[in-house]
């Protein structure tokens, strides 16, 4: 018997060593020079996680590294003066009034087997915050050269804070993300290792993790990765999780989730909820399911085998609307009709995250549009395509709002605020959502409509395919952008993610007189001309000579068209550069000007105010009712409680 037990108990040990270890994928996605194996215990009375963390990094760079530097990020919750509660300002009042704070605290650190705690250092790259202890330097004796790896072992401690920001616990809800020590990554021959901000989020290296969490097993865990196996030891239970050619590591842990599953294109969908959200299950996997294959289609696969979606307790939605890799959250109310689409649009702009961000993986400290703004972009176009055009977001009890006109909103309120690239936690006041979200989104859509669809879907796949599992900037795009089209658009990138200049093109005056002129005078494109004399009849008649000037309000110089329309049915269709302040048209024709509109099929979604593009001889008052703008800007202001640092 005892031989028996002793060889059931072998076998059940090395069936969880091999399942541990079982690859996902036959051969690397990405270079996986940052893998990690963390164990880690979930104390659900102190609000803690403690564990091992074992990093081999390996230096893919061409440089000898002569130290390491690594994110601590759960320090940003530690006090009322770190760098991320400063920038959160009144956000922030809930940790302070419930001194709920979070920290993480390294134990012991050895490298290649030699101590080196002594060494760790911290570093404020950004501000010099002495007060901020989110990110360390660790000097080495020798360097790490290139294609070699070092071996990090370190003990640590995380406090978890009250539920704040996607991190922390309200209850006996938990929600984990940014919760151990995680290496900077090594490119342009230094460090990229920023501090944790308020208006900043991640940047991460590729590589595998195996992940055990060992928790009270009346929790239930979702989290990046795959489900290997489960150990139960009396009241604990030990999950083993891994995960391929991601860049983070996150979960979550409550003993009230409901988990619904359904398969579609071989992935598993896995949507996390409470017993309140049954009505939104369905909605949010077949708004995944439509991500996917918009997805697929447009730019290439999703490549890994499952995708989490949680939707936070109502209590707990601060951990809502936030991506990581093959785990996300949404938000889902309590009876929200079919017609508001908060569900739809909260789950399709953070699955694709993991396309922009997750598989194409940029940084979001220093070009955060590159994520947010292409992901937006991303957003509308899937919403637009399965949701309507004009009723994307919103089409309940008589009102019709879709994306474009939201994000519309939320950037001509101040389209001349700030400038699109720079460093995240350098933007003032809210613009870091209009000039990371709407702006770049809308600028794309601009491009869209300038380049032609086919051409921009070209631009993108190619940009998936080239950079995915890479590390990409702004130039690398924009090289793409000039490759695809065989034209130099600088200019155009330079004018809207450089500057902070304002687009806006206008019909400043039309007329329309009649007027006595000899017959054999005409015009053609806005010219006078003059018949040969012999052809020319003597007498006159009426005509009308018609002028309209067209002005370009705004700095942001952009090509445009421009449409005459005439009482007769007759119609011209003109094209200015636009860069002179201002060009004016003649027209000699019987027929009286009916309308002059620029930029007549509102390609250009980041002129600011569409209302001065047209005019007609007789006044329009055909505007938007005042019900219809004040609803708009509510749903807006619901939408950036989602989006705003998602």
């Amino acid at each position: 018997m005892k031989k028996i037990n002793a060889l059931f108990i072998f076998m059940i040990l090395f069936s969880l060593c091999s399942v541990k270890s079982q690859s996902i994928f036959e051969k690397p996605l990405s270079p996986r020079n940052a893998n990690y194996d963390i164990k880690v215990t979930l104390d659900t009375e102190k609000k803690q996680v403690t564990g091992t963390e074992v990093l081999h990094w390996r230096n893919i760079s061409n440089d000898a590294v002569r130290e390491l530097q690594f994110h601590l990020y759960m320090n940003a919750f530690k006090n009322n003066k770190t760098t991320f509660i400063k920038e959160s300002g009144r956000s922030a009042s809930r940790l302070r009034k419930k001194k709920g704070w979070g920290w993480i605290d390294i134990n012991s650190l050895e490298i290649n087997n030699q101590d080196f705690y002594n060494r760790i250092e911290f570093i404020q790259p950004d501000d010099d915050n002495e007060f901020d202890q989110t990110v360390i330097k660790i000097e080495l004796d020798r360097p790490v050269w290139p294609g070699r790896e070092i071996e990090v072992k370190m003990d640590f401690t995380t406090q978890l804070p009250v539920l704040f920001r996607r991190n922390g616990y309200h209850k006996n809800y938990f929600f984990v993300s940014q919760w151990f020590p995680k290496i900077g990554v090594y490119i342009d021959n230094e460090w990229n290792c920023h501090q944790f901000h308020a208006n900043s989020e991640f940047f991460a290296d590729y590589g595998v993790y195996n992940v055990e969490i060992t928790l009270p097993k009346q929790y239930i865990v979702g989290s990046t990765g795959i489900l290997q196996n489960t150990q139960v030891n009396e009241d604990k239970k030990t999950l083993f999780i891994h995960a391929e050619d991601v860049h983070d590591f996150a979960w979550t842990a409550w003993p009230e989730y409901l988990v619904a599953k359904e398969t579609y294109r071989n992935i598993e969908i896995a949507v996390y909820h409470e017993k309140d959200h049954k009505g939104a299950i369905n909605r949010t996997i077949t708004s995944v399911k439509n991500a996917l294959d918009y997805m697929t289609d447009w730019v290439g696969e999703y490549p890994y085998p499952r995708i989490t979606v949680v939707h936070p307790p109502t209590n707990c939605m601060n951990a809502g609307g936030m991506e990581y890799p093959m785990f996300v959250t949404g938000g889902a109310f309590w009876g929200v009709p079919e017609g508001i689409k908060i569900t739809e649009m909260v789950t399709i702009h953070e699955f694709t995250h993991n396309y922009w961000y997750g598989i194409v993986g940029n940084n979001e400290f220093e070009e955060a549009w590159l994520d947010e703004g292409i992901n937006t972009y991303t957003e509308i176009k899937i919403m637009n395509t399965y949701y309507g055009k004009e009723t994307s977001l919103f089409n309940f009890a008589g009102i019709k709002i879709g994306e474009i006109p939201s994000n519309r909103v939320r950037y001509i309120s101040i389209p001349d605020w700030d400038r699109t690239l720079q460093n995240a936690w350098n933007f003032i006041g809210g613009g870091y959502g209009t000039f990371s979200y709407a702006k770049p989104a809308l600028m794309l859509l601009t491009l869209e409509n300038i380049v032609g669809r086919d051409t921009m879907n070209t631009i993108m796949k190619t940009y998936f395919q080239r950079w995915k599992f890479k590390h990409p900037h702004t130039s690398d795009f924009i090289a793409i952008v000039n490759e695809i089209t065989g034209e130099d658009y600088s200019w155009f990138f330079q004018q809207l993610l450089e500057g902070s200049n304002e687009l806006d093109y206008r019909v400043a005056s039309i007329s329309s007189r009649k007027e006595k002129i000899k017959r054999g005078i005409f015009d053609i494109e806005g010219e006078k001309k003059l018949l040969p004399e012999e052809n020319a009849e003597k007498d006159t008649a009426d005509n009308y000579h018609t002028v309209v000037r067209i002005n370009r309000n705004g700095e942001v110089i952009m090509p445009v068209e421009i449409l005459f329309v005439f009482t007769d049915g007759d119609s011209l269709m003109k094209k200015w550069d636009g860069t002179q302040r201002w060009v004016k048209y003649e027209f000699f024709k019987p027929a009286k000007l009916k309308l002059a509109a620029v930029d007549p099929h509102q390609k250009l979604l980041l002129d600011s105010n569409f209302a001065n593009n047209s005019r007609t001889l007789k006044p329009n008052n055909k505007l938007e009712t005042e019900i219809s703008v004040k609803m708009l800007y509510w749903f807006q202001s619901i939408l950036e409680f989602f989006t705003i640092f998602s």
